[in-house]
């Protein structure tokens, strides 16, 4: 299961209200959950991610600037 942690790290509950407690099957759901969703990860301070299967890192760290 593939999972997007966040740089600052989030708590659960933020974790929980964006749904990055949910992981993706694939790297394209992946992307296009995150596609939708940086600006408003952006907004909550977070400032990179990294998308993780099993705790190895498969994409990233990205940048979220504008």
């Amino acid at each position: 299961m593939l999972t997007w942690e966040t740089t600052p790290e989030l708590s659960c509950a933020e974790r929980s209200a964006f749904g990055l407690d949910l992981g993706f099957a694939d790297v394209a759901a992946a992307e296009d959950w995150l596609g939708s969703s940086w600006a408003e990860l952006a907004e909550a301070g977070v400032t990179a991610v990294t998308l993780v299967d099993g705790g190895e890192a498969v994409m990233g760290p990205m940048s979220l600037d504008a």
